[in-house]
């Protein structure tokens, strides 16, 4: 999480605080000064806004709200695309988002010919499925936290093992990841990696605001 990092903060105890939050920043002659702003994390953002969404129909699960066969995930999955309109709006500002998430087991069924393979897959933990793939779509980069072993020679001239921090930036059979911004395909996971990932962001925004 963020908690031993210096910013500004905003607690919220519904959805709506964040879209009002987001259209001030919008609005605000200076942006209030950010050049950030991070959403730690999704998975309590989400709750909150099906919670909201469960009040306004009275119901307890999605599967009741506006009789049911789906309606529910639908609206909520509009209320998730609303939001990244607004978090678009804070791009064009200038000012970088970053959403963090967390990871869930997926099970996932492809079919090769007339067989069916199954395994399980890492990707977004998201309380609606349909919103998953939307953040996928919406997202510039999905990084992925994980680690790697590696084996080295240490200075005695014997070889160990050593586990390294990482961020990969490119899918595969195992996890969800992407970047359309031409990252490498796995990074350390350290501030330097970070820092530059957003200066790479805001160098593609920069060549594409000249090129309009």
């Amino acid at each position: 999480g963020s908690l031993n990092l210096d910013v500004q903060r905003l607690s919220i105890v519904c959805d709506t605080q964040v879209y009002d939050a987001v259209k001030a920043i919008c609005n605000h002659e200076t942006h209030f000064g950010l050049t950030s702003v991070i959403i730690d994390g999704w998975d309590s953002l989400e709750e909150m806004m099906v919670e909201r969404i469960l009040d306004q129909h009275d119901a307890q699960v999605l599967d009741e709200v506006a009789g049911g066969f789906g309606a529910g995930k639908v609206i909520a999955a509009q209320d998730v695309r609303t939001l990244l309109a607004l978090l678009d709006c804070l791009i064009d500002c200038g000012i970088s988002v970053i959403i963090i998430g967390h990871q869930i087991d997926a099970y996932t069924e492809i079919m090769t010919g007339s067989e069916k393979t199954s395994y399980d897959r890492i990707t977004i933990n998201t309380i609606n499925k349909k919103t998953g793939p939307i953040l996928m779509e919406w997202a510039d980069a999905v990084l992925y936290a994980g680690s790697e072993t590696v084996t080295i020679r240490n200075c005695a001239g014997v070889q160990e093992t050593e586990t390294r921090r990482m961020l990969y930036t490119a899918g595969n059979s195992v996890f969800d990841a992407k970047n359309r911004i031409g990252l490498p395909e796995k990074l350390p996971l350290s501030v330097e990696a970070l820092q530059l990932i957003m200066k790479t962001k805001k160098k593609e925004d920069t060549e594409s605001a000249e090129q309009k």
